[in-house]
């Protein structure tokens, strides 16, 4: 009788002891990262905040990995702008171009989750208008307005320029970009960014309004990387910039930063004050004075022939390339190149004569 009993036990104990392996296989199995993403990638919606926090602790950062490398940055965009339904067909096809922003920058899975949810929201309306001035405007409510007489002179760069705007939004921290509108600054930073951001995933080389504020914001990515600055950009937070620049040097003070800011949200009438700013800051960083630098002196001078032709002189124009963003401008075009066109004389039939001085820096 006690064999017996000692039997039944034996079998009970192998019994409990193939269901606990069988149980832990099948728990193991369905939390595998690969039936996961199999889940994830037969989802035709997805929302980013569900694929982080509903997934056990152990995996989470497998899935953070995955969501970027492969949902967002293949098929993110798409994903996006087919939840959208406001979109025309000339829209969608601008709005798809952000898909090289995304592959640039290596965003959380929280900020494309936002950018995503900002694209899905925009709603674009057009204005039409007699003069053939092309603009756009963004408002917080994720309207997208148009102002035009043609709709489809250069609807895709202006387009793209707003969208910045929209994905760039941060309703949370009330602000767009750079500017901050608790701190009131940060208003021109935020179009110089936006704008350089659009010539260079856009193409949009029209002579922009913003001409001077893009100068700025290229001689502050000689100081501050142009990772921090997206950083900064696309969270809504200029504090991740102010930060940047306090990390230069100790003896730099906060105010005196958000200060600097403010003159270039009026930069017409501080164009001095700005450039001796920059220098200081520049000097803090590389250890050398704007002018030392050939590239920084060519930015100054073109900021100081935006604002007053006669002080450059015999000195015509200055063309620089270098991008900042686009891995693949950047990839084609890996030295900057300076041009400097000089005015050499008047010819008799009144033609100015210019000589082209062109320098290519490694």
């Amino acid at each position: 009788m006690k064999t017996k009993t000692n039997i039944i036990l034996v079998i009970i104990v192998v019994l409990l002891l193939v269901l606990f392996i069988f149980s832990k296989l099948h728990i193991e199995r369905k939390f595998n990262n690969n039936t996961l993403i199999k889940e994830i990638d037969e989802r035709k919606e997805f929302d980013s905040d569900e694929i982080i926090y509903n997934v056990p602790d152990k995996i989470k950062y497998e899935m953070v990995e995955y969501a970027k490398e492969e949902v967002y940055e293949k098929e993110f965009i798409n994903t996006c702008i087919n939840n959208n339904k406001n979109l025309s067909i000339e829209e969608i096809e601008a709005f798809t171009i952000y898909n090289n922003f995304i592959r640039d920058f290596s965003f959380s899975v929280n900020e494309m989750s936002r950018i995503c949810n900002e694209i899905r929201k925009v709603n674009v309306n057009y204005v039409v208008k007699s003069d053939k001035k092309v603009s756009g405007t963004f408002y917080r409510d994720s309207t997208i307005k148009i102002y035009t007489s043609n709709v489809e002179d250069r609807l895709i760069a202006i387009l793209g320029h707003e969208g910045f705007h929209a994905i760039s939004n941060n309703i949370n921290k009330n602000s767009i970009g750079l500017l901050d509108y608790d701190k009131g600054v940060g208003t021109k930073l935020n179009e110089g960014l936006t704008q350089l951001l659009t010539e260079e995933y856009f193409g949009d080389i029209r002579e922009s309004v913003y001409y001077s504020e893009v100068l700025i914001v290229k001689m502050l990515l000689e100081i501050v990387e142009p990772k921090i600055m997206i950083e900064s950009y696309i969270n809504g937070n200029i504090d991740l910039l102010i930060d940047a620049i306090l990390g230069i040097d100790s003896s730099v003070d906060r105010e005196r930063i958000i200060n600097f800011i403010r003159l270039i949200d009026d930069n017409q009438n501080n164009i001095n004050r700005i450039i001796d700013e920059m220098d200081y800051y520049y000097m803090l960083s590389k250890g050398k004075h704007l002018k030392e630098d050939k590239l920084m002196n060519a930015y100054k001078l073109k900021l100081f022939n935006d604002f007053n032709k006669s002080v450059i002189g015999d000195i015509a124009n200055i063309e620089v390339i270098k991008y900042y963003f686009d891995t693949t401008l950047i990839n084609q075009n890996p030295s900057t190149i300076i041009t400097t066109w000089k005015i050499e004389g008047v010819l008799r039939n009144g033609k100015i004569k210019v000589r082209a001085d062109t320098e290519e820096l490694k």
